[in-house]
This record gives structure tokens, sequence and C-alpha cells, in this order.
């Protein structure tokens, strides 16, 4: 399982071309606070969205001019900018402040007949404990089921809602399956692991410890 992760990390494209060979749907990310769950409850791929390593982003330059964008987010924007599969949905929450930039960059693009993905979506999420919350949240995940189910896929249910990660048993026991090193290890082969910049991670002593508040506050059954 490691290794087929880093395989992913290292080749998204890669993934989403195997994905789709194989009859699949693939959907890319990007956020960190992607209900990775309720999209895999609908019948899609999550395949994380990376800003791809590159020299320099002309298209994206072009379309954002002064605008202020760091270069992760105009290396983002470069790669969703006429990209191979345009036919892969595109789902983008408001994670940090390019995010939404990128998304009405997108949109505009898509208005002016410019070569972007085909569907995009932003999903707008609290992540605030309280009912205000949870209210606001319930309504934007809605409307990603109904963007879901438009797109072909299936609405989860009452009995079939997705949970936190934290709470399926069977990711869970994957992940404590994986020794620290070998994750670290892995991470580091496909070049999206920095020490120096992340917290150190012991998922064999303390399964899932901080990545709880990761994902939003979802409506109460």
């Amino acid at each position: 399982m490691p290794a087929r992760l880093a395989a992913a990390y290292a080749d998204p494209l890669g993934e989403i071309a195997r994905a789709l060979e194989a009859g699949r749907r693939p959907i890319r990310t990007l956020g960190f606070d992607t209900p990775r769950a309720r999209l895999i409850a609908a019948g899609f791929q999550p395949v994380r969205l990376v800003a791809p390593y590159l020299d320099a982003a002309p298209r994206a330059d072009a379309v954002l001019g002064q605008a202020e964008m760091g270069p992760r987010g105009r290396r983002l924007l470069e790669a969703l900018i006429d990209p191979v599969h345009p036919q892969v949905p595109v789902l983008i929450t408001q994670a940090d402040i390019e995010q939404p930039q990128i998304f009405a960059a997108l949109r505009e693009l898509g208005r002016l007949g410019e070569p972007v993905p085909e569907h995009v979506h932003f999903l707008d999420l609290l992540h605030l404990n309280r009912d205000a919350s949870r209210r606001y949240n319930a309504a934007r995940l809605a409307q990603l089921d109904d963007w879901l189910v438009s797109l072909g896929g299936a609405r989860p249910d009452a009995a079939g809602s997705p949970l936190p990660m934290r709470c399926c048993p069977v990711r869970r026991t994957c992940l404590q399956s994986w020794t620290c090193a070998a994750v670290r290890a892995s991470l580091r082969a496909a070049r999206c692991w920095k020490p120096s910049a992340h917290r150190r991670c012991w998922l064999h002593k303390r399964p899932l410890p901080r990545w709880k508040h990761n994902w939003p506050c979802l409506p109460k059954p």
C-alpha cells in the first residue's frame, strides 16, 4: 500500500489515466479539508492536485497579471489550464487564501471559452465546533452532493453517509499497519515529505493523533 501511494503522489496524472482506463471516476481535489469519504461514497476516486515542479508558469502569469498569488498558487493554476483530461472534475475547497482565487480564475476562463476543466466546484466549509457551522456545512455538503449526482455519482443516504477517517475501521486499520519509517520513506521517495516543514507523525504509537482538525464540522446525524 505505501508503494502504491508513493506512485500516486509521484505521478498524479498517471493515476488519473489508470483510473480512467479501469473505468473508475477520478476527481481531482485541492484542499486539506476535502471530504474524501463523501467522494468515495458517491463513487469517485479522489486524486489530490499538487503543484507541479515548474520553472515558470507563463499562462497563469498572463491570467493573473499583478494579482497577489504565490508560486504554489500560480503553478496550480498553470496545471489546470488546458489540462490533459479536461473531463475529470475538480473540487476546490477554501483551505487557504489562494484557492478561492484559483477557482475564480478558472470560472472566468471557462466563461470566456478558454480550455479549463469542464466541471469545477468550490466547497466552502467552516471549522468551528458550533451548531451554526454545522448547519452551514450541511447546506454546502448538500450542494456538493447535488453536483456529484449531476456528474453521475450516487447520493449518500442516511445509513451510508460518509464518516471521518478516524471513524472508519478499514482505513484506520490500514494506517495502523504502517510504521512511521515506512510512511516517511515512501513520501520522501515521492518528493512530498519535508521533515523540517512538517510535524512528526507517529502512527504506530498514536494513530491519527493530530488529524482530527482536518475534518469539517459534519452535521449531526
